[in-house]
């Protein structure tokens, strides 16, 4: 399987995390420690920001290119 389809498939499910309830609530948790006024919805509205930026970063069919170290 070329890397380009196994990186595309690896940010799809990392995608559908976020989207998640339970990683939701954990993230919203544990992000309060730091902004106690966060709102659930506030979490789930970045988290959204978060899968799309994902997205965006990685379109699908993009080429990837590595450098070898």
């Amino acid at each position: 399987m070329p890397a380009g389809e196994i990186e595309t498939a690896v940010i799809d499910q990392a995608r559908a995390l976020l989207r998640q309830p339970d990683v939701v609530t954990a993230t919203w948790r544990t992000a309060r420690a730091d902004a106690p006024d966060l709102t659930g919805a506030e979490t789930r509205e970045a988290l959204k920001r978060l899968a799309s930026l994902m997205r965006d970063l990685n379109p699908a069919g993009a080429t990837v290119h590595r450098t070898a170290a």
